[in-house]
């Protein structure tokens, strides 16, 4: 299952609204999902890559081993 905002995919209100604006540079968290979750339901970052076209994407790796610590 693909994440929605109202009708809209999540990936295409990101992608309009960056090229709207002509962002250049976006930087997003990474998705906290299993490599089997990303097969069945889809990667957010990989619609985004195909969708955005010049824009940069910076991704932020989760930092699981101290989250988990605490």
């Amino acid at each position: 299952m693909t994440k929605t905002r109202g009708n809209h995919k999540v990936s295409d209100v990101i992608a309009d609204t960056a090229k709207q604006l002509q962002i250049t540079q976006l930087i997003i968290g990474h998705p906290g999902m299993t490599r089997w979750q990303e097969i069945w339901n889809g990667s957010i970052v990989n619609e985004l890559l195909k969708k955005i076209g010049v824009i940069d994407i910076h991704i932020i790796a989760l930092q699981e081993s101290q989250d988990r610590q605490t």
